[in-house]
């Protein structure tokens, strides 16, 4: 399950976007009782940005851009580090996904 990193509409106050943003990371890529954290592999739904929002590198609006995949570092079950820990993204608009236009496709990476 993804959540939108700033839903749209709602006004937070400073404490309720702060738990917001807790139960969103947690949701997103939990971790263990020790603080290690499992990798945030997705298709579909919101990407889970480190840097910047994703869509913005592809000059796209959220609502125009649909997140196909994200491959999280993960260096213990399919040994990949994508540089310093990060996560590479693949998305599409959704005009060239409904026309299957799939060689429009654009991916990032984004590190720690």
């Amino acid at each position: 399950m993804t959540l939108p990193e700033y839903p749209e509409d709602m006004d937070f106050s400073d404490e309720d976007e702060e738990n917001y943003s807790e139960m969103r990371q947690e949701l997103i890529q939990p971790s263990d009782e020790q603080g290690n954290y499992e990798p945030a592999h997705y298709m579909l739904g919101y990407p889970f940005s480190i840097q910047n929002d994703v869509f913005d590198e592809f000059d796209l609006h959220p609502e125009e851009a649909v997140l196909l995949l994200q491959i999280d570092s993960d260096e213990e079950d399919l040994e990949l580090l994508w540089g310093d820990s990060g996560i590479i993204y693949f998305c599409i608009d959704k005009v060239s996904l409904a026309n299957k236009q799939f060689d429009k496709v654009q991916f990032t990476l984004q590190c720690f």
